[in-house]
């Protein structure tokens, strides 16, 4: 087997966005994601509001163009690290049913 070492930056990372989807379990502010993706929050807006992230949803509020933007925090997690989670979850319950049929 390959042993590949994450870089201590890629460690940070990932600490970060574990620490974000913690404090905002829900929905994360879009200043918040901004930051986090180390852009400036009204391109982070034109790119929602555009279909660019498929974490946000952008809805207009008013006749007047207001308009109001969601950003659901495991849609957001998901798609940092492209659905890593579901992976997961799928090799524990691969390893799950292999133990089960070994004991059986």
């Amino acid at each position: 087997m390959i042993k590949v070492e994450i870089p201590e930056s890629i460690i940070n990372i990932n600490n970060k966005l574990i620490a974000l989807c913690d404090k905002y379990p829900i929905d994360i502010p879009l200043i918040e994601a901004a930051n986090f993706l180390g852009m400036d929050k009204e391109g982070l807006r034109n790119s929602i509001e555009r279909g660019g992230c498929q974490f946000g949803l952008c809805v207009q509020k008013n006749i007047h163009g207001n308009r109001a933007f969601k950003i659901n925090t495991f849609a957001f997690y998901n798609w940092l690290t492209n659905g890593a989670i579901f992976r997961d979850i799928e090799l524990h319950r691969y390893k799950a049913n292999n133990l089960d049929n070994n004991i059986s």
